[in-house]
């Protein structure tokens, strides 16, 4: 109640208060105070009603929202009032609390290798495949001779030098063509190579090397009167091991005396014996290469009559003895020691200036790879 001419006093018209709700057990305790006069709110939330303030706050919780409202009747003013009603305040929104979020684990940076571009790798140019042809056919070597003089072998020289004051006479062998680590000697013979006679002087053995060779062998002759004249050297076999001729005569040469005051020399080319047994055996063979084929022709004169002989065409020279290349015929002499025979080789090597070939008849009649006997031999000449 007011008094008259008494600016009234604002009364308390509600007083709510709203004890929240305990954890767990649903009790509410609502405490209103009396009102006095004050209409009823059913609704906080509807409209107001006109000169009707309200407030309205909203606190967000966790698990309970606790709503106070207050409404206060304005105090009566005298003079009229807008009849404008006051729009509602909107409800402000309600404040979303963040939802506590776990920061994401960062897992530990793994250091990596810095990433390089990748190399372009250059397109490489395609070479365009050929064509298959048909595999052309191999063109033949051209066609290409070559010859081989045959002579006796082995062949050599003698050189002889007296010293009046000493009546000693010094000699220099050299041979090649000789059977390899076969023996010899040197003699100083009566007569001639084709008709030889006795001893006159008789030097030291000798052996040759595995070529055939034998070089600057020297041996002295003592108490002589000089260098012989009207003789002949001769190359004798020493039997014994791979060697079954006993003092067969392998070379001849005449001596050539020269004597001037006070000095006496003499020399010797050593070579064919007329006088032996397929001591003087010469002839040729011819080499002819066609369409990959090789032909060869063996041509010989000076045999024994009826006798046979191994042939064949060896690596090296008649001046270095070596390893078999080709077997060749077999040449067997007619009664005039006459001999010839031919081979064709296919798929043989090509003739060359570089090819190191001779051709050899031996002694023998079957080969003896680890002891020729060469008598007759020649070097293979490109024509």
């Amino acid at each position: 109640m007011t008094n008259p001419g008494q600016r009234p006093s604002i009364p308390i018209i509600t007083r709510a208060i709203v004890v929240g709700i305990v954890l767990g057990s649903s009790l509410v305790l609502l405490l209103v105070a009396p009102a006095f006069g004050a209409p009823t709110v059913s609704n906080p939330i509807a409209t107001p009603p006109a000169n009707v303030m309200t407030s309205t706050i909203s606190v967000p919780t966790p698990s309970a929202t606790t709503t106070i409202v207050a409404t206060t009747t304005p105090t009566a003013i005298p003079t009229p009032v807008s009849t404008a009603t006051q729009a509602p305040t909107p409800l402000p929104s309600a404040t979303v609390m963040p939802t506590a979020t776990r920061a994401p684990t960062v897992s530990p940076t793994k250091t990596t290798s810095a990433t390089v571009a990748p190399t372009t790798i250059p397109t490489a140019t395609q070479v365009p495949k050929p064509t298959p042809t048909t595999t052309p056919t191999p063109t033949p070597p051209p066609s290409a001779s070559a010859k081989a003089t045959l002579a006796h072998a082995p062949a050599g020289s003698m050189s002889i030098t007296y010293d009046p004051a000493t009546r000693v006479a010094h000699t220099v062998l050299n041979m090649a063509g000789l059977s390899p680590g076969g023996a010899a000697v040197a003699v100083v013979l009566n007569g001639s190579c084709a008709a030889p006679g006795g001893v006159a002087w008789r030097g030291g053995a000798f052996t040759a090397d595995t070529h055939g060779r034998v070089s600057n062998f020297g041996v002295n002759y003592g108490n002589v009167n000089g260098v012989p004249t009207s003789h002949v050297v001769a190359i004798e076999t020493v039997q014994g091991g791979n060697e079954t001729r006993a003092n067969y005569l392998l070379a001849c040469g005449p001596i050539a005396s020269t004597k001037t005051a006070g000095t006496n020399s003499g020399s010797v080319t050593l070579g064919s014996v007329p006088g032996a047994a397929n001591g003087a055996v010469n002839g040729s063979a011819t080499l002819t290469l066609a369409n990959g084929a090789l032909t060869i022709t063996v041509q010989a004169s000076g045999l024994a009559p009826g006798s046979t002989h191994a042939s064949a065409l060896h690596l090296g020279s008649c001046q270095w003895l070596d390893a078999v290349l080709n077997d060749l015929p077999k040449l067997t002499a007619d009664s005039s020691g006459n001999a010839s025979a031919s081979i064709t080789i296919d798929h043989a090597q090509p003739l060359s200036p570089t090819n190191n070939w001779y051709v050899a008849i031996d002694y023998n009649s079957t080969l003896n790879r680890a002891y020729f006997m060469p008598v007759s031999c020649g070097n293979v000449v490109l024509a």
